[in-house]
């Protein structure tokens, strides 16, 4: 499968490829990934959250499909030039758009309530980044002239602060990122316009920022994750289009060094792996070609990449000890 676009979720990862066509592929009960799917045309973007894939078509309009049981499709007449989904655990899924450099949302205030009108949150910003804060609501991060600008709401479903200036590493942000650590608050990444990647982090949900602290190394993409451990996870594309990662063993934690995956690319994601023990990370390779590579424990060593594409289901007459592996 070639691609120009990919989404990753646990049990599903979508791709936009060249003829603006939207594909799927979905694992199946043993973890083996089933065959890519046509979804639909026309679409520019796509963004995976949980229960809810939103895309842009080309002709601009936002659309959302929640999956499951509660698999019911929403298009808009709002037009975004950018878009993305967050999953909150206490309520239903709101998508995030960008129209105009302007920021607006729309939610569920359950998986099974109708969306609710399009709210402006103002502006200018682009780049966004969402996160629920732990045992809050939702927040919003983005890019204002190479600042990092954000605003959030404290308790869930509660009224949005202005927005507020997070400031920016010494040369000035060209990409953001945001998680949250395991008993602290919220993590915020930013690739410097110098090519460093810098983070600074709230010890509690809702505290204060710590200053912007740098990991070294240079890059031109990057994405971030919460490891299985509790700590937190950073996969980078080089100058030289390799992936190197470092990682925290656990919350708060020591950084190691900078590690190197072998191969080229030119965009990536990571996750926690549908296992719950490792991670999982998929590439677009200089070619488009999508891959992934996963490692199944927190110290365990990764795969060699390998297309994302059908998987032979587990031939169960394999005896137990047998030299078979998840493929």
């Amino acid at each position: 499968m070639k691609a120009r676009h990919i989404a990753p979720g646990r049990h599903s990862v979508y791709a936009v490829d060249h003829s603006d066509e939207l594909w799927v592929i979905e694992r199946n009960d043993d973890g083996k990934w089933d065959h890519w799917q046509r979804v639909s045309t026309n679409t520019s973007q796509v963004a995976h959250g949980g229960s809810v894939v939103v895309t842009v078509g080309t002709n601009g309009r936002v659309s959302a499909l929640q999956l499951g049981s509660h698999g019911d499709g929403s298009t808009w007449d709002r037009r975004a030039s950018e878009i993305l989904a967050l999953h909150t655990p206490a309520h239903g899924p709101i998508v995030f758009a960008v129209d105009r450099d302007i920021g607006w949302l729309a939610g569920k205030l359950s998986p099974t309530s109708p969306w609710s009108e399009w709210e402006s949150l103002g502006g200018p910003v682009r780049g966004i980044q969402a996160e629920v804060i732990p045992g809050g609501g939702p927040a919003l991060f983005g890019l204002r002239n190479r600042d990092i600008v954000c605003r959030w709401q404290a308790v869930p479903l509660g009224g949005w602060t202005e927005w507020a200036s997070l400031g920016a590493p010494p040369s000035g942000a060209i990409l953001v990122r945001v998680t949250s650590i395991r008993g602290g608050g919220l993590v915020v990444f930013a690739l410097g316009a110098d090519g460093s990647i810098y983070h600074l982090w709230q010890e509690k949900p809702l505290d204060g920022w710590q200053p912007w602290w740098p990991l070294g190394g240079l890059a031109k993409d990057f994405a971030v994750s919460k490891t299985p451990s509790g700590g937190l996870a950073v996969f980078a594309i080089g100058p030289d289009d390799t992936v190197r990662y470092r990682y925290q063993s656990k919350p708060f934690g020591d950084w190691g060094p900078w590690k190197r995956l072998e191969g080229r690319f030119r965009h990536l994601a990571v996750q926690t792996s549908y296992l719950d023990e490792g991670l999982e990370v998929f590439a677009i390779d200089l070619e488009d070609v999508i891959y992934h590579s996963w490692r199944d424990s927190s110290e365990g060593p990764w795969t060699a990449w390998r297309r994302l594409e059908h998987e032979p289901a587990v031939d169960l007459s394999v005896p137990t000890g047998s030299s078979a592996s998840r493929t």
